[in-house]
């Protein structure tokens, strides 16, 4: 069935694109799940937590207030960080936030929302890509 190595790698890769494929799809779902029952806002930077990497590198995190819908002051770190982040205490960045769960908000930036299943996807789509070319053009 199979003639070399490069066909068992291929069909290994195809596996694997298969795999992250569906992992890719069942996060995106989830997510979109997520943001749809999920309400806008605008909150205040009160501070930005910034965590050290071992190669130097700073991650700021903001730690943002802002107001519920029933009225309640509510303040969260934000989970997502980035060293391009240039926030500042004072400034406002709109949120998602869902009414069942206010301090599980997020800011509103697409790779906060969706760099996981984009990673997912990416993976998948390299394997799915590059298993016909190691399957049929490496084979010996």
């Amino acid at each position: 069935m199979f003639e070399s190595v490069n066909q068992i790698i291929a069909l290994l890769m195809l596996i694997e694109g298969l795999g992250f494929g569906a992992a890719a799809y069942l996060l995106y779902t989830r997510k979109r799940t997520k943001l749809a029952g999920c309400q806008r806002a605008w909150g205040e930077v009160v501070t930005v937590n910034e965590q050290r990497d071992p190669e130097g590198g700073i991650t700021r995190h903001p730690v943002i207030r802002y107001l519920s819908l029933t009225g309640h002051e509510v303040t969260f770190a934000s989970k997502f960080g980035s060293s391009h982040w240039k926030v500042k205490p004072g400034d406002r960045l709109e949120i998602l936030y869902h009414p069942e769960q206010p301090a599980e908000a997020e800011v509103v930036n697409f790779m906060a929302q969706w760099a996981l299943p984009l990673v997912f996807a990416i993976v998948a789509g390299g394997s799915l890509l590059f298993a016909p070319v190691m399957f049929w053009l490496l084979r010996r």
